[in-house]
C-alpha cells in the first residue's frame, strides 16, 4: 500500500511541474487560417428554377484593412455539372471582422433527385492557409 502512495505522489509531482511550462511559443506568428463554417450541406434546387444558399467563410485572426480571398471548386471531389451552380469566387472578409457571407446559387439546368457534390476550397496564398473545404449536395 505504501508504495501505491509514493507511485501516486510521483506522478502528482510530474503532472504538478510539467503544468508549470510556458507557453512563450505561443506567441510566434502563424499564418492565417481561411476556412468555411460548414464542411457539408444538402441543397436541394426547385424543380426549373434557381435557389441561393449564403455560406459563411471565418478567418482565423482579425486585421485592420480588407482581405480578399477567392473561393474555387475542387474539381476531383465534385461531381455536379458546372451548369448547375453558379458563385462569385472572390470573397472580402472587411476589416476588424472575422467572418462573412458569399452567395451560392444553385440552378436546375440537368439536376437530377440524386444528390451530387459540389466541393469548395478557399485558394491558399502567401500568410494564408487553406482551411476546410465544403461539400454542398445539389439535387432537385
Amino acid at each position: 500500500m505504501e508504495k501505491i502512495k509514493i507511485f501516486f505522489t510521483v506522478i502528482a509531482i510530474v503532472i504538478v511541474t510539467s503544468a508549470c511550462e510556458s507557453y512563450d511559443e505561443y506567441d510566434t506568428d502563424r499564418a492565417t487560417i481561411a476556412g468555411f463554417t460548414l464542411t457539408n450541406t444538402n441543397f436541394k434546387i426547385p424543380s426549373g428554377g434557381t435557389r441561393d444558399k449564403e455560406i459563411t467563410i471565418f478567418v482565423s485572426d482579425v486585421a485592420n484593412s480588407d482581405r480578399t480571398f477567392t473561393v474555387s471548386v475542387v474539381s476531383e471531389d465534385t461531381e455536379v455539372a458546372a451548369e448547375n451552380y453558379t458563385f462569385n469566387p472572390t470573397v472580402v472578409i472587411p476589416a476588424n471582422e472575422r467572418s462573412t457571407d458569399f452567395t451560392l446559387t444553385g440552378i436546375d439546368v440537368s439536376l437530377t433527385e440524386e444528390k451530387l457534390p459540389l466541393t469548395l476550397k478557399i485558394d491558399a496564398t502567401n500568410g494564408v492557409v487553406s482551411g476546410g473545404r465544403l461539400t454542398a449536395q445539389i439535387y432537385k
